[in-house]
């Protein structure tokens, strides 16, 4: 195969890959994108939960989106969760709060 036809099938598969990971996020469950920067400590609808942090599938959507309040405004203590959440948006908080609320524990 010429490097000109190795270039052009390689772009090619880059741009079908591409496709489908559009449509993957077409699909997903509203605010799990928003989410994704939590799943390392807290999981996600796939992921086992680290053993060191709360498991957040299940909880009340008000209890989390008042704790994220909370570490935003340093009422709770925590300087990962207070960098995390204090840059968020009040509707990016709530967003999340639904994600996380709407998952089976």
């Amino acid at each position: 195969m010429t490097s000109a036809r190795l270039a052009l099938s390689t772009w090619m598969l880059v741009g079908l890959i591409g496709g489908c990971a559009d449509d993957e996020v077409a699909q997903a469950m509203p605010g799990e994108r928003e989410a994704a920067a939590c799943y390392g400590c807290h999981g996600g609808i796939d992921r086992a939960t680290g053993r060191n942090y709360p498991n957040l599938k299940g909880l009340d959507r008000n209890y989390l989106i008042e704790s994220m309040r909370d570490y935003a405004e340093k009422r709770r203590s925590s300087p990962i969760m207070h960098s995390f959440v204090s840059g968020l948006s009040e509707p990016q908080r709530h967003v999340i709060a639904n994600f996380y609320s709407e998952l089976d524990r």
